[in-house]
This record gives structure tokens, C-alpha cells and sequence, in this order.
């Protein structure tokens, strides 16, 4: 998947390579169990506007993250409320994200802004990263989620660092950190 938007409901059973483009609004992509959605593309970002449901393996090689959570309404000067799109990750029990590279996840870029409308009283709150699964940085030296983490399974940091500067939520889940050795 080079690019362009992908509408509609769909799911994964097989691999698939995303190396930019937009989940749109009111979509959802799911990774079946035992597939492989591969996010790649050094200079790219993919939009996550919709629903992405792993239940399978999400490995983030490169490229940025975008999810957009613009879904509270607002007043416009020239047409009144307009609902946005509400996008979302869930890691679901039994899936595995992997992150293998330093671009962030971050929140609330690229918001379309129908032509008439202006962004005057826009809330945007911060899209949320569901954990019920296994999230692991396996490989790199930093990576930000700028994403709030609701997480009930593991978090696991065998490499570099996990910055969780959106806020989270730990409820009944495990951090684990792949420490070699120990300064004091």
C-alpha cells in the first residue's frame, strides 16, 4: 500500500506493506491473527483517521505515525457543527506491536478541514492507544508516543527508550524493561 486512502472495512490475512497513506474516517483495518501489517517509509507519514485493530503483528520499521482524534464539534462560521473523524489504535489480546525505529506516534496532524469551515473553537483530545496485547521496542535508541496509553497487558522495552509523554494508564498490566546492567 503506496499511498493514497483506504476506505471502507478491511482486514488483513496474509502481509501488507503500508508505506503512507490515510485510514480513512469511519474506516477500520483489522490484522487478523497470524498476519502481518508492515509500517514502513522513511520520509512518510501514515494517517490513522479510522480504526486500526491488530490482532495479529504490527511491525513500525519507519516512518511517522499520525492518528487524529478531532471528533468533539464545534461551531463554524459558515455552517454550524461538523463532526470530525475519530481515529484509534487497539492492540487487542494476542497481537504483538513491534517497534523497531525512533520516528514517533504522534497525535492530531494532518486534520482535514472542509473548505468553508475554520478551525475556530476546535478541541481536538488525544487519541488513544488501547494495550490489551504485547507492545515491545525491540529495537532503536528513542521513541515517543505522543498517543494517551490505555494499557491493561505488557509494555516491554528491550531497547533504547518508550517516551509516554501523553499520559497512560496502567491497569492491572506489566512493564518490562531488558536492563543489561545497572548504574547507581
Amino acid at each position: 500500500w503506496y499511498g493514497g486512502d483506504l476506505s471502507g472495512q478491511a482486514t488483513v490475512t496474509g502481509t501488507l506493506n503500508w508505506y503512507g497513506g490515510a485510514l480513512d474516517g469511519n474506516s477500520s483495518l483489522t490484522v487478523a491473527g497470524g498476519a502481518l501489517l508492515v509500517i514502513a517509509g522513511q520520509a512518510t507519514t501514515n494517517n490513522v483517521f479510522g480504526q486500526l485493530i491488530n490482532q495479529g503483528t504490527v511491525r513500525r520499521q519507519s516512518g511517522s505515525v499520525n492518528v487524529a482524534d478531532a471528533s468533539a464539534q464545534s461551531t463554524y462560521s459558515y455552517a454550524g457543527p461538523y463532526t470530525f473523524d475519530t481515529g484509534s489504535i487497539s492492540n487487542q489480546a494476542g497481537g504483538l506491536w513491534d517497534i523497531l525505529c525512533d520516528q514517533p506516534m504522534v497525535a492530531n496532524e494532518n486534520i482535514f478541514i472542509p473548505p468553508g469551515y475554520s478551525d475556530y473553537g476546535l478541541s481536538t483530545p488525544l487519541p488513544v492507544f488501547y494495550n490489551a496485547g504485547l507492545l515491545r521496542k525491540s529495537a532503536g535508541t528513542n521513541t515517543a508516543i505522543h498517543l494517551y496509553l490505555d494499557n491493561t497487558a505488557t509494555v516491554d522495552v528491550e531497547s533504547g527508550t518508550l517516551n509516554l509523554d501523553a499520559g497512560c494508564t496502567l491497569a492491572g498490566g506489566n512493564l518490562t524493561f531488558g536492563i543489561t546492567s545497572l548504574t547507581n
